[in-house]
């Protein structure tokens, strides 16, 4: 819901905005593990995302949710998943719950002050109600799917959605349903394409493309898998031919920009949603855990921001997290804020322009799960397991696998960092369904 502020600030300052404004591309990539790019030392080569890096700035120490609508939620909100009750479970179709309507999101106020905005892939933020879809929540336009698990080649609903209609087609154009043959990769990439060639150059460009890849159900194109014969590992090969075909389209993307002469007055943001699943082939690197843990395998993902002429290639050691993209970039782009209520997110322009600068943050919350919930500081992280009560604590800079459960060494420390978690996570709710602000 678009609320007074909204309008007013979209009536005053769009047109003044609208010129100086960099384009933003932000590309997500959907369970792509830590080391399933070759620029974190993977086996899958990925040339593009590693230009991006190469000549951008990587994100060493960037944090996201555990599972994709928490991470979804954090980013497009500025808020953890956890202050709006979204901080248990992927959202499932025919189910009534979403985003709540009342977090007004960082693609509304792009759109305040004359964006053209556009969501290009996975939602995964509520599709029972129309108020719920992307084209209601700041979005001009929207291609692709709500949910997860769609197949790659009929983008039918796959697995774990008993509850509804297994055979739906997944694949919408603006809210209408569509059948359309093709991979799904290579039809976001063009559609991508389409979107910016298309541009009217005189209105800046957020375009958000949130690839379905790799999550499963895996499947690839023979001309990908031939590219990766070298990789033995059978599922590990599959999924480094759906990780090769994101990269393509990575790369596909970039030049778009390039040849539409856009691609200086881009700020090029590429990250992962959450870790990846080790028995679909990813590879988290040297992190213990994977996707839905909150250990470093499940939560610390490739990132990296490129802008033309305007960063220098450089790495940031910073703890950042998901939520931070959301002040970050309305700084960027010289927007206000229209949210009323409270980000959690942390503005680090400053850093990305600036070397000798710092963040200074104290804490970094993982949020909460059924199962768990995490906070760190600079160097340590302190894990609750709501299953056994346990609560250990790691020391990141010299135990990145976390391995020693220091929280008997350190008991007053480890105290003071529980008492900080349930200060903002109490207790973990009866009710783990996620609700829908209705």
């Amino acid at each position: 819901m678009l609320n007074v502020l909204y309008f007013i600030a979209s009536f005053f300052i769009a047109t003044a905005y609208a010129v100086a404004a960099p384009n933003i591309v932000l590309i997500i990539a959907d369970d792509l593990g830590y080391a399933d790019v070759s620029y974190n030392g993977g086996d899958i080569q990925t040339p593009n995302i590693d230009f991006l890096a190469q000549n951008g700035i990587e994100l060493e120490n960037f944090y996201v949710e555990p599972v994709c609508t928490q991470t979804r939620a954090a980013l497009l909100s500025g808020r953890y998943p956890f202050r709006y009750d979204l901080d248990f479970r992927v959202i499932k179709p025919d189910t009534d719950a979403a985003l709540p309507v009342d977090e007004l999101i960082f693609p509304e106020a792009l759109k305040a002050i004359g964006y053209y905005t556009a969501l290009i892939g996975k939602w995964h933020l509520g599709s029972y109600r129309e108020s719920y879809l992307p084209t209601s929540r700041g979005f001009d336009y929207h291609y692709g799917n709500y949910c997860g698990w769609v197949d790659y080649y009929s983008h039918v609903r796959k697995r774990h959605f008993k509850q509804s209609k297994n055979s739906k087609t997944e694949w919408f154009r603006n809210n209408q349903m569509v059948r359309e043959c093709g991979y799904t990769t290579e039809l976001l990439t063009s559609e991508a394409i389409e979107t910016i060639s298309s541009h009217n150059s005189k209105t800046p460009l957020f375009l958000q493309v949130a690839y379905t890849a790799p999550h499963a159900p895996l499947k690839a194109p023979p001309s990908y898998l031939k590219r990766v014969s070298y990789i033995e590992n059978n599922t590990r090969r599959e999924l480094a031919a759906v990780v090769t075909a994101l990269d393509d389209g990575v790369g596909e993307i970039i030049r778009a920009l390039e040849e539409n002469k856009m691609l200086q007055d881009t700020l090029l943001i590429f990250i992962s949603d959450n870790g990846g699943k080790i028995e679909h082939g990813s590879n988290n690197g040297p992190y213990r855990g994977e996707k839905k843990d909150f250990y470093e395998g499940g939560v610390k993902v490739p990132a990296v921001i490129y802008w033309q002429n305007k960063f220098d290639h450089r790495n940031i050691t910073e703890n950042l997290h998901v939520v931070d993209l959301y002040p970050t970039i309305l700084k960027l782009a010289s927007a206000p804020n229209i949210n009323q209520k409270m980000l959690d997110g942390i503005d680090f322009s400053e850093i990305l322009l600036n070397p000798s600068a710092t963040l200074g943050r104290e804490y970094l919350f993982y949020g909460n799960t059924q199962k768990s919930a995490a906070i760190r500081t600079k160097k340590f992280k302190l894990v609750h397991d709501y299953n056994t009560d346990q609560v250990t604590l790691y020391n990141l800079e010299t135990d990145p696998t976390e391995s020693i459960d220091l929280s008997e060494q350190y008991p007053d420390f480890t105290d003071k960092l529980f008492e900080k978690l349930t200060e903002y996570i109490p207790t973990l709710p009866e009710s783990a369904e996620v609700r829908a602000d209705k």
